[in-house]
């Protein structure tokens, strides 16, 4: 029998395991792939894009708010990246389908050695 109060018998097992159950759920729910209408997908860099806007300047102009200053433009700062990969992203995928659509006629190469 343990007559010490701080060691305790009581099998933590079970609750670790649901606590790392609850974690894998919650990551396969944020990683997972999902279908989004074409609008919606259309107006996601918009969204940003204007609530990146939105807190900018409601962290600039709001008068008597000096607490929410960082936090506006914390969430601009975020939003705006936000957007600019976003539009990369697609930017890049466009550019790549485009070009594996209609590929060069003539490759360049810079790297000809001259004839003399």
């Amino acid at each position: 029998m343990n007559l010490n109060p701080m060691k305790s018998e009581i099998n933590t097992a079970p609750a670790q395991s649901l606590r790392v159950t609850l974690l894998a759920k919650l990551l396969g729910i944020a990683t997972r792939k999902i279908w989004l209408p074409r609008i919606i997908y259309t107006l996601i860099p918009f969204f940003y894009l204007f609530t990146g806007g939105i807190a900018l300047l409601s962290a600039l102009y709001l008068p008597g708010w000096g607490w929410f200053i960082p936090y506006g433009l914390l969430a601009a700062g975020i939003s705006l990246h936000v957007t600019a990969l976003i539009g990369l992203a697609r930017y890049r995928g466009h550019r790549n389908s485009y070009q594996a659509k209609y590929p060069p006629k003539y490759q360049h190469s810079s790297r000809e050695e001259p004839t003399h």
